[in-house]
């Protein structure tokens, strides 16, 4: 599969490029983890302002206007924004901040709880992967004790 950009190797070898408007990112999880930290900390990580308060808030705010992902999510800017509704029908506190990548990523933020969560297995979608990512969101929630 040299050259494909759903190698197991990509992006080490081969081509190293692919080309797509809504994904591509290559991190690690500690870097992935601090920016992860950051967001759910306002800007801030180890005491250290990384980006604009204002700047979070925005990416945490909802940006497709009536648009929705499901019942409960719209996007913000870079993942989706996970919002409970109020007895009311306006959004209450965010629940979680996150979304999955191409090659079964996936990575949560949830404010409330101080859990950041992510799980990186850098393999194109496969069933076996999918249920890796749903046994590990599974273990992460039912990890938190109120």
């Amino acid at each position: 599969a040299a050259g494909r950009s759903d190698a197991v190797d990509y992006p080490i070898k081969g081509a190293k490029k692919y080309f797509s408007g809504g994904s591509g990112l290559s991190s690690t999880p500690h870097d992935y983890f601090i920016f992860s930290q950051a967001i759910m900390n306002g800007g801030i990580y180890n005491d250290v302002r990384i980006l604009k308060d204002e700047t979070v808030t925005m990416m945490r705010a909802n940006q497709i206007d009536s648009l929705q992902w499901s019942d409960y999510s719209t996007f913000g800017y870079g993942f989706s924004v996970d919002r409970r509704k109020n007895d009311d029908g306006s959004a209450g506190d965010i629940t979680g901040l996150g979304w999955a990548g191409a090659f079964n990523t996936w990575f949560t933020i949830n404010p409330a709880d101080s859990i950041v969560a992510i799980i990186m297995s850098q393999v194109l979608f496969n069933p076996y992967e999918q249920e890796l990512v749903s046994r590990f969101r599974k273990a992460v929630n039912s990890s938190v004790v109120k």
